[in-house]
């Protein structure tokens, strides 16, 4: 595993941090031994090596894409590095977006078509205590259910 880690250590990895959850993709980054940059400007990029648009409010971080000049910025430098989205961020990375009310502009650079809400919205989700096998026990762990966006149309390419 140290191996693998090595190779990726030397790369440098901006995350989007504009809104959403960037400081834990951040710590996350540094605990694979990879130094994060915030990236907030359009100077940022001629730093990075790849991009992690995180999770966050979609309508918001396209927002925010607009107010600040980045959604050329992040679509030229996608077209010749890595840009990976979780959540939010693949809301923004999406071609279409099926159920799209507050008129949150995808980026088009990954072609998939996806649901905003397709588990529900917020206010279902949950916590709980489920139950797995673990060895030969059986244990109960706590679990947080939240709503997250579906893919529902997957390109060629993909």
């Amino acid at each position: 595993m140290m191996s693998i880690m090595n190779r990726y250590k030397n790369l440098t990895i901006g995350v989007l941090a504009l809104q959403g959850d960037y400081e834990q993709h951040c710590r996350q980054l540094e605990v694979l031994g990879v130094e994060p940059v915030e990236v907030r400007t359009e100077s940022q990029f001629g730093i990075i090596d790849g991009l992690i648009i995180p999770g966050g409010e979609s309508t918001t971080m396209s927002i925010l894409l607009e107010r600040f000049g980045l959604r050329c910025t992040v679509s030229d430098f996608a077209k010749k590095n890595p840009v990976w989205g979780t959540c939010a961020g693949m809301i923004l990375l999406s071609k279409r977006i099926a159920d799209n009310q507050s008129d949150v502009k995808p980026l088009g650079l990954l072609d998939i078509d996806v649901v905003r809400n397709g588990y529900g919205r917020q206010i279902f989700s949950f916590e709980e205590d489920v139950k797995t096998k673990l060895g030969k026990d059986i244990e109960s762990l706590p679990a947080t259910f939240i709503r997250a966006p579906k893919i529902i149309r997957t390109g060629e390419g993909v």
